[in-house]
C-alpha cells in the first residue's frame, strides 16, 4: 500500500525562542477561511502571541511578503513587532484557577438569561431559544483570574472597552447557540472570527453562507462587525450538517454588548494551536506524557485541578493520534488544555503586559519613596 501523502500546508514558524514551535496550516483550509493567506497567517500568529507582525520567507529576517501575495505551500516566518523574549515572564496558569469561586445555579441561569436577551435565538442557525444553550468563549472552568490575565495582557481591538471585563459570566464572554453547535465550539472544531480586527477586514472573509431573510425574532445579521462561524477541524459529515461561514445575527437595537473581540481572538489562537500546532519540544504525543499528579479537569468540571503546572518551555500533549473514541476525546481535551496554557503564557509577554508590569513597579517604587520620606521626617522631628 502506498504511503499517504501529507496534506499541503503553510508551515508558520512563530518565534525563534520557541524551539521549533510551528503551525502546519492546511492550504485547503485557508482557502475556505480567508481570501489572503498572508493576512490569515498574520492573524493566527497575532491570536497566539498577542502581538502584530509580518510574514517573511527564508528566516525571521527574510523578505517580508505583501498581504495580498499568493502563497504556495512551504515554510514562512512570523516577524513580530517590538522586541523582548516571548517567554521572558512565565505565568503559572494553574495558580490562576485557585481564586475561582464555585458556580451556583443562579449565576448559571443569570448568564444564560443575559445572552438569551441579547441573542434571542441561536446566533448562527436561528434555532429557537428553547433548543439553545449559553456558551462561554473562555470556558467557565478557567475562572475570573484566568480571564483577568487575558484581558490585562492584550491591547483590545479598536473602540473595545475591557476595563470592566472582569468576570467569567460577563455577557461579552458568551453567546446563545444551538445544542448541536455547543460541543463543537467548546472543543474548538468551530471558531468565531470577528472582523474587522487588527489584521483582517470584513471583506477579507468570504461572504456568509446563511442568507435567510425570514429570521426568528427581532434580529438581524451583524455586517460590520461580522461574527463568522468557521470550521478549523471537522468531518465531512459534520460540515454537511453545519454549513461553514455562517454569520451571527443579534437582536435589533439591543443595548447589550456583543461578544468581546479580545476574547474571541484568544479562543481562535487556542484552536489554531490545538489543531495545527506542532514542534518537538511542545507537541509531544499526548499518550506518551507522564501521568499528571492529580485529576485533570474537563471543560465542564467546576473543581480545581491539582496537576503540576507545566514549564512554559516544555509544554506537551498537543499532538495526538488515532485511538478509541474515549482515548481520542482524552487526547483532544489534553491538547486543548495545553494550548490554553501556552497561549496564556505567551500573552504574559506582550507589550501590553510588559507595560502593565512596568507601571506596577513604578507605583511600588513611588510608594516606597513616600514611605522613606515619611520615616525621615519623623526621625528629624
Amino acid at each position: 500500500m502506498a504511503d499517504t501523502q501529507p496534506e499541503p500546508a503553510f508551515r508558520l514558524q512563530l518565534a525563534p525562542e520557541l524551539d521549533g514551535l510551528y503551525l502546519d496550516v492546511p492550504v485547503d483550509a485557508v482557502a475556505s477561511l480567508c481570501r489572503y493567506p498572508v493576512k490569515y497567517l498574520r492573524f493566527l500568529a497575532y491570536c497566539i502571541l498577542g502581538v502584530n507582525g509580518t510574514i517573511a520567507t527564508e528566516d525571521f529576517e527574510g523578505e517580508v511578503l505583501p498581504d495580498k501575495d499568493r502563497l504556495g505551500e512551504g515554510v514562512y516566518y512570523f516577524v513580530r513587532e517590538g522586541g523582548g523574549d516571548v517567554l521572558e515572564h512565565a505565568v503559572d496558569p494553574e495558580a490562576l484557577t485557585y481564586s475561582h469561586v464555585s458556580e451556583t445555579t443562579n449565576t448559571r441561569h443569570g448568564f444564560r438569561t443575559l445572552v438569551a436577551e441579547r441573542d434571542v435565538a441561536c446566533v448562527f442557525t436561528n434555532v429557537n431559544e428553547e433548543s439553545c444553550e449559553g456558551i462561554h468563549i473562555v470556558p467557565f472552568s478557567k475562572g475570573d483570574a484566568w480571564m483577568k490575565q487575558i484581558v490585562e495582557s492584550r491591547i483590545p481591538e479598536e473602540k473595545e472597552d475591557v476595563s470592566n471585563l472582569t468576570t467569567i459570566n460577563d455577557i461579552r464572554n458568551g453567546m446563545l447557540v444551538s445544542k448541536i453547535l455547543h460541543p463543537l465550539i467548546d472543543n474548538k472544531k468551530l471558531v468565531v472570527l470577528k472582523t474587522p480586527n487588527r489584521v483582517l477586514a470584513c471583506d477579507d472573509i468570504p461572504p456568509r453562507s446563511n442568507n435567510s431573510t425570514d429570521l426568528l425574532g427581532d434580529v438581524k445579521y451583524s455586517t460590520n462587525p461580522r461574527y463568522t462561524l468557521q470550521w478549523l477541524m471537522g468531518t465531512e459529515h459534520q460540515k454537511r450538517d453545519v454549513s461553514p461561514r455562517q454569520d451571527a445575527a443579534f437582536k435589533k437595537d439591543s443595548k447589550n454588548p456583543k461578544p468581546s473581540p479580545l476574547l474571541l481572538n484568544y479562543s481562535y489562537g487556542v484552536a489554531a494551536l490545538k489543531w495545527w500546532g506542532k514542534g518537538p519540544d511542545y507537541l509531544l504525543t499526548a499518550r506518551k506524557r507522564p501521568a499528571p499528579l492529580g485529576p485533570i479537569r474537563s471543560k465542564h468540571d467546576r473543581s480545581v485541578t491539582t496537576a503540576k503546572p507545566a514549564d512554559a518551555r516544555n509544554l506537551a500533549g498537543l499532538q495526538g493520534g488515532s485511538a478509541g473514541n474515549r482515548e481520542v476525546e482524552d487526547i483532544d481535551e489534553r491538547r486543548q488544555s495545553e494550548a490554553e496554557r501556552l497561549v496564556l503564557t505567551l500573552y504574559a509577554n506582550t507589550p501590553a503586559a510588559r507595560g502593565r508590569r512596568a507601571k506596577r513597579q513604578a507605583e511600588r517604587k513611588d510608594r516606597m519613596a513616600a514611605w522613606q520620606d515619611g520615616v525621615r521626617m519623623t526621625s528629624e522631628t
